[in-house]
This record gives structure tokens, C-alpha cells and sequence, in this order.
């Protein structure tokens, strides 16, 4: 549905299973590219049973079981699977690098949690938004959109939004596309 208003935003939320692997990644970036010039903001959920994952880890770090830390792992290994289908390879390497700064971040909360054997609703909801792919909005300038993955930074001079925080996930970019592999 077409806004009337020129200045008006449109937002399209994905969830989860839209951006479940590579492929879901590419058919996202394939609808956004089709939309037509306006104001658009585009809002991307943790990969399909991430979210729940990243709570198991909590509930593990709470029972003192450090199996956590391989699950972890897998989180990481999964993230990296896709970026490495979407990303140049510098761009992948930034992201990892990003992701694993946040993973030491996590590392660490749930080190703590491990030793008060407790975690608070709001530590939960810290783990869990990890999750979430950070969410870019950006304007076409009256031209076609070019979609593109890549990791957020706050010190990118290309980037035409604003991220909520730094977050596990990649990012869509409203603006000039970036190499990406295919």
C-alpha cells in the first residue's frame, strides 16, 4: 500500500524464518530492491531459533552446565556461513570481528550468571537481543534502492541510518551496494 504522503515512511518487518540462512537473506534483498522510491525502513529479526538458543545458553549458565560454550560456537558458525555467502571477504572478516567482540561480551555475562546461578529478566533480555539484527533505515533519494549485506559499524561513512546498538547479525544498507559473493 502506497503512502500518500511523500515524506512518510515505510516499514518492513522480517522475521526470523525470512532471514533464516543465505538464500532467506537474498530473497529479502531481492523484495526491497523491487519496492519503489519513498522513504523505507526495513526491520530484521534474530535468524530463525537464534533468539531461543542464545536464552538456552542462559539457562545452561544457570545450571552450571558449560555446554554453553559450545553452543556458542555453533552460533558463530552459523553467522559465519552466511556472511561468508554474503560478504566480500573483508567485509566478513569486519563482521566476524564484530561478532566476536559481542560474543566476549556474552562470554561474560553468562560467566557471571554461571557463578550467581540466577540471571534477572533484564540480563535475559541482554542475552536475547543479541539476536536481533541490528535494523537500518535509510532514503533512496528519489533513485532505485540497491540493497546490500553488510556488517554494521558505527564508523561507516557510508551508512544512511541509524542502528539501535550493535548487535550478532548482518545488516541491510539502503544505499550504494557493497561486493557481495555470490
Amino acid at each position: 500500500m502506497p503512502a500518500s504522503d511523500p515524506s512518510a515512511w515505510v516499514v518492513h518487518k522480517f522475521g526470523g524464518s525470512s532471514v533464516a540462512d543465505a538464500e532467506c537473506f537474498k530473497r529479502v534483498a531481492n523484495i526491497l530492491e523491487t519496492l519503489p522510491p519513498g522513504r523505507l525502513g526495513v526491520v530484521l529479526s534474530a535468524c530463525r531459533g537464534v533468539t531461543d538458543a542464545l536464552l538456552g545458553l542462559v539457562s545452561r549458565a544457570e545450571a552450571q552446565d558449560d555446554s554453553w560454550r559450545g553452543e556458542l560456537d555453533g552460533i558463530r558458525a552459523r553467522h559465519d556461513t552466511i556472511a561468508e555467502a554474503l560478504l566480500s571477504d573483508s567485509a566478513r572478516q569486519l563482521y566476524m570481528a564484530g561478532f566476536d567482540r559481542d560474543r566476549h561480551d556474552i562470554e561474560g555475562i553468562l560467566h557471571t550468571i554461571k557463578l550467581t546461578r540466577s540471571a534477572a529478566t533484564s540480563v535475559r533480555d541482554l542475552i536475547a537481543g543479541y539476536g536481533e539484527i541490528g535494523s537500518e533505515t535509510g532514503t533512496s533519494n528519489g533513485t532505485r534502492r540497491n540493497c546490500s549485506l553488510r556488517p554494521s559499524s558505527s564508523s561507516d561513512p557510508g551508512r544512511q541510518g541509524t542502528s539501535s546498538r550493535r548487535s550478532i547479525g548482518l545488516t541491510f544498507t539502503i544505499g550504494p551496494r557493497v561486493t557481495s559473493r555470490n
